[in-house]
């Protein structure tokens, strides 16, 4: 199957993806293994899905932004405010189809950042402003342990509610630092903050030396650097040499299909010639849609305990989500 071959199959299948949900975005699942995989609606795949596309015009980006301009109100603060949750707040819903954690407040999260950041997309730069000075009371200082790294960080969080540990995750960060580049807004402390914080974790290479502490959500080393190379290519970040070092060191060690799928998404944000550039096996093209995970749940990353926190990064306290359409538009979206 040649490119524009394979490229009309994907572009079918995002079609059918949205078509199938009642709700008319990406249906995505969660759950593996030990867990049964259950359907589970969120925006957050869509949103993703549209960010990929994001300054490009395409049929396929209009469908997913119109779908996307449907739903939105049904995920916004459910209280009036300017932040998005993961999952509906009108009606309100935690953990969809789950009777056992949507029953238990301890599990319920609030509005995130992440979600916050890719829906702002749909706003305009005024909007923009506004959410930019709400989120300042979500400011915080801290002190951040990477093994035998100290880091300080001054910025946003993942989480959007008082009561909410604190949570920092670089894939999260620079989601937000890339709606924040493309509306143009002035920089705060906090974004100065945020930038500073990201910087050091290129420099130390804690993306690959400790990725699921330096992404609870995201997790995988090849994830989190696609992730930091969408900032890097924004007119104002420091050069980028240091971190082209270590992506050109990684791309040696990487096997799998899913991790060359994103480092040759990640030369490709910086404009650079990427070594696993050919095709793909259509083999592993159908593996990698129905089975990847872009993210996961922690469920013990936020916990006040910490012997629950240590035991965080094992796979049976995370639920993995996965979603067709969006996979699919990762691989529409290497094609070019």
């Amino acid at each position: 199957m040649n490119n524009s071959e394979l490229r009309k199959v994907l572009e079918k299948l995002i079609r059918v993806e949205l078509a199938s949900n009642i709700q008319g975005i990406l249906l995505s699942s969660r759950g593996e293994g030990w867990q049964k995989r259950v359907n589970d609606n969120n925006l957050f795949f869509t949103l993703s899905a549209s960010f990929l596309f994001y300054g490009a015009s395409s049929p396929i980006r209009t469908l997913i932004d119109n779908s996307i301009l449907k739903e939105l109100k049904s995920y916004k603060n459910k209280d009036g405010k300017a932040t998005y949750n993961f999952w509906r707040t009108n009606p309100y819903e935690q953990f969809p189809t789950n009777f056992f954690l949507s029953r238990i407040n301890h599990f319920w999260i609030p509005d995130d950042l992440d979600c916050t950041a890719l829906a702002y997309f749909f706003h305009s730069q005024e909007e923009g402003i506004a959410l930019q000075c709400e989120l300042q009371k979500y400011h915080t200082n801290s002190e951040i342990n990477y093994g035998d790294k100290l880091l300080s960080f001054s910025g946003y969080g993942t989480w959007l509610g008082e009561k909410m540990p604190l949570e920092i995750d670089v894939c999260v960060i620079s989601n937000y630092l890339c709606f924040h580049f493309s509306k143009s807004l002035e920089r705060n402390s906090s974004e100065e903050g945020l930038i500073r914080f990201l910087w050091k974790i290129i420099k130390e290479n804690l993306w690959f030396t400790h990725p699921f502490k330096v992404s609870p959500s995201y997790q995988k080393p090849h994830v989190i650097i696609w992730h930091i190379s969408r900032c890097l290519k924004h007119e104002g970040l420091a050069d980028s040499v240091e971190f082209i070092s270590y992506l050109n060191d990684y791309s040696f060690k990487v096997e799998s299909f899913e991790e060359k799928l994103f480092v040759d998404l990640t030369y490709k944000e910086l404009g650079l010639e990427s070594p696993f550039s050919g095709s793909y096996p259509l083999i592993e093209i159908e593996k990698f849609i129905d089975s990847f995970s872009f993210f996961s749940a922690s469920l013990l990353t936020n916990s006040r305990y910490n012997f629950l926190k240590r035991m965080a990064p094992i796979s049976f306290f995370n639920i993995p989500f996965t979603c067709r359409g969006f996979n699919a538009a990762l691989l529409l979206k290497r094609l070019g």
